[in-house]
C-alpha cells in the first residue's frame, strides 16, 4: 500500500485540465462483485483501494512536469499493415479502452507499429512505443520505483511441486486484454500503453534483426558458463530451500561491506570509483558476497537485504538499462550458476541495515558492538575479484577482462 499511497499522493499535486471526454471511466469490472469477493481479505484497505480506483481509475505515476518530445511517425511496420491498425483502433474505441482523436496541442503523440502474434501465420499484435524517443518518452515520465513487477519464477513453481509431492496438478490461466480491463485515471489516460522495444525492429516476421554488442555479451555469457556446466538442474526439496541471509551497503566515499552470519568484509574504494554511481557501488558488494561465500550456499535460496531500491529491482528483474549494472549483473548471475544457489534480493529502510552501513563506512568499533558473534577479522576479498567489478574495463567481449574473469573463477 505505500507505493499506492505515495501514487495517490503525486497524482494530486498534479491536477491537469483535460480535453472533453476524457472524464469517464469505462470498465467491464463489476465492482459490487469485487468488493463481495474481496471483504475477506487482510488487507482492508488494498481492498478498498481496489474497489475505488475501478469507479475513478488507476494512477500509473506518469509526471506531467517532466520534458517529452511528441513523434512524427509511425514504425514501417505501421504503414505496412495498415488495415490492422485501424481494425485495432475501431475495435478498442468500440470497448471504451481508448478515445479521441483529439484535437489539443498538449496531448503526447506516440508512434505505433505491428509485430506477428506468436508463431500463428496473419496474426498481429499492434504495440504502442512509450519508451520512444530516448529519455524524453512516456515511460521516461513514470518512476520505475512505483512500477515494480514480480513474476511468478520457476524456481517458484518447482518449489511448490516439490512441496506437494507426487500427483501434484498445474494449471496455466491466461485472462485476455488482462492490463486493458483496468481503468486508467483520468489524468493519466493519455498514456496506456507499453511495449517491448526488440519486437518492434523487424517490418517482417522473416527479416533479421542485427545483434548489437549487448546481445552478444550474453552469448559470450553462455559460452563461459557452458564450458563447465554439467548440463543438470535439479529441483530443490522443501526442506533444502531455507539458506543463508546477509545484508550488504555501500556509501559513496568510503567503500562496501556485508556480513553472514559471524562472517563480514569490507572494501575501501579507490580512486576509480569517484565517479561510479551509488546504485552501481551497491551492487559491488552483492557480488563480492556471492563470489566468496557462495560456494557454501550449494542448492540453497539465499536472501540478500540492501537498503538501495535501484539496486534490489535490478536483482529481481534480471536487468537493468544501465549498461555498467547490467554489466554486473551478468557477473552475478554466473556466480549463482556456477555455485548452484539463487539469490533473492529484499530493500529493508536504510535505518534496519545499520550493521552493513557500519562496515561500508568504516565504523568497525560500532559493528563488532552489534553482531556479537563477528569474527575477529574479516573475510579476505581477492584482490582479482575487486578488479573485476572496478575495471575500466567490464565487458564480456572483451579478451583482457574476459580471461581475467574465467582465470578467477577457474580457481575458485
Amino acid at each position: 500500500m505505500k507505493d499506492l499511497v505515495e501514487l495517490e499522493a503525486r497524482a494530486n499535486s498534479t491536477e491537469l485540465a483535460l480535453p472533453a471526454g476524457l472524464n469517464s471511466i469505462v470498465t467491464p469490472l463489476h465492482t459490487p462483485a469485487w468488493r463481495t469477493a474481496l471483504s475477506e481479505h487482510p488487507d482492508k484497505d488494498f481492498a478498498q483501494y481496489m474497489c475505488n480506483r475501478q469507479s475513478y481509475g488507476f494512477h500509473i505515476g506518469f509526471d506531467c512536469s517532466q520534458p517529452m518530445k511528441s513523434v512524427r511517425a509511425n514504425m514501417p511496420s505501421a504503414s505496412l499493415h495498415s488495415e490492422v491498425i485501424t481494425k485495432f483502433l475501431d475495435k478498442e474505441r468500440s470497448l471504451g479502452r481508448i478515445m479521441g482523436p483529439f484535437n489539443d496541442s498538449r496531448i503526447q503523440v506516440n508512434r505505433c507499429g505491428v509485430v506477428p502474434k506468436g508463431h500463428t501465420q496473419g496474426r498481429w499484435r499492434v504495440i504502442t512505443d512509450l519508451s520512444f524517443p530516448p529519455n524524453s518518452s512516456v515511460n521516461d515520465s513514470i518512476d520505475p520505483v512505483l512500477c515494480l513487477l514480480t513474476y511468478l519464477s520457476v524456481e517458484t513453481v518447482a518449489h511448490t511441486v516439490s512441496l506437494l509431492g507426487t500427483g501434484a496438478m498445474m494449471a496455466k490461466i491466461d485472462i485476455e486484454a488482462a492490463y486493458r480491463l483496468l481503468p486508467v485515471h483520468r489524468q493519466d489516460r493519455l498514456h496506456t500503453w507499453r511495449m517491448i522495444d526488440l519486437l518492434s525492429t523487424p517490418r517482417q516476421p522473416h527479416h533479421c534483426i542485427q545483434l548489437n554488442r549487448y546481445f552478444r555479451s550474453d552469448l559470450a555469457w553462455w559460452q563461459l558458463f557452458l564450458a563447465s556446466w554439467n548440463g543438470v538442474g535439479l529441483i530443490q526439496q522443501p526442506e533444502q530451500g531455507r539458506g543463508a541471509q546477509f545484508s550488504t551497503d555501500a556509501s559513496g566515499s568510503w567503500g562496501c561491506g556485508a556480513w553472514c552470519g559471524p562472517k563480514w568484509f569490507q572494501v575501501k574504494w579507490d580512486g576509480r570509483m569517484g565517479a561510479i554511481p551509488i546504485a552501481v557501488k551497491e551492487l559491488i558488494p552483492v557480488i563480492l558476497a556471492a563470489a566468496m561465500w557462495g560456494p557454501c550456499w550449494k542448492g540453497s535460496v539465499v536472501t540478500c537485504y540492501c537498503d538501495k531500491v535501484v539496486a534490489v529491482s535490478a536483482v529481481q528483474f534480471c536487468s537493468c538499462r544501465q549498461q555498467h549494472i547490467m554489466h554486473l549483473l551478468r557477473c552475478l548471475f554466473f556466480i549463482e550458476a556456477r555455485c548452484d544457489f539463487q539469490l533473492i534480493c529484499v530493500h529493508i529502510p536504510g535505518h534496519q541495515n545499520d550493521c552493513a552501513d557500519d562496515l561500508s563506512r568504516n565504523c568497525l568499533p560500532s559493528f563488532i558492538a552489534k553482531v556479537t558473534e563477528a569474527h575477529p577479522l574479516p573475510s579476505p576479498v581477492p584482490p582479482t575479484l575487486l578488479e573485476l567489478l572496478v575495471s575500466q574495463e567490464l565487458d564480456f567481449l572483451l579478451p583482457r577482462w574476459s580471461n581475467l574473469f574465467e582465470n578467477t573463477f577457474r580457481a575458485a
